[in-house]
């Protein structure tokens, strides 16, 4: 003999009332699930009903409401709040990556072709119509700008470089070992 062992777990409560006419008219819907084991179901509830108001009474009343006309409208199966979520999430990603494919093979494809060499001349681009035009020569390379000279990245760690641009790989503690010498010297110790 088997024996499971219900776990019932209320997901959310969302409930009506109408307070305007009296007796007050009320509509609830509640989610809950039911996990037997490995097997969880979720259930939506719908109950409706009249709330009157009486005494209230302590311990049994303490509202002072009393439900009446109460009944269990409908009882329905739903489909599983973490698969629909997983169908949701799972619908986006693929989504995401066919607009990736899509938006790559508009970037791949529509490229222009490159120029290619017909019949013996070099292809030469096209000059732009808004150039300025020089009255003399001195005019035009004054108004060049200034080419910055690059130099390529020491290979070495310019910290254990020294004065003269020599490479001393204990320079750092040569340093260090004058300025205590300095300090000794100082009698500042």
């Amino acid at each position: 003999m088997l024996q499971y062992s219900l776990v019932q777990k209320v997901l959310n409560i969302e409930s009506k009332v109408d307070i305007q006419n009296e007796p007050c008219k009320f509509e609830t819907k509640t989610v809950f699930e039911i996990n037997r084991g490995t097997i969880t179901d979720t259930y939506e509830l719908t109950t409706t009903g009249n709330l009157i108001q009486v005494d209230r009474k302590f311990p049994n009343n303490t509202h002072g409401l009393l439900i009446t006309n109460f009944f269990e409208s409908t009882l329905r199966k739903l489909e599983n709040y973490e698969s629909r979520k997983n169908k949701i999430v799972f619908s986006i990603v693929l989504v995401c990556i066919l607009l990736f494919i899509g938006g790559y093979t508009m970037l791949v494809m529509g490229k222009d072709e490159e120029p290619t060499i017909e019949n013996n001349q070099i292809p030469v681009p096209e000059l732009e119509d808004d150039q300025k035009e020089y009255d003399s020569k001195l005019d035009a390379l004054n108004d060049l700008k200034e080419v910055r000279e690059t130099n390529a990245p020491s290979i070495y760690d310019e910290r254990l470089l020294d004065s003269t641009g020599v490479y001393d790989p204990n320079l750092l503690d040569k340093k260090k070992m004058q300025m205590v010498d300095s300090i000794y010297q100082q009698g500042q110790i």
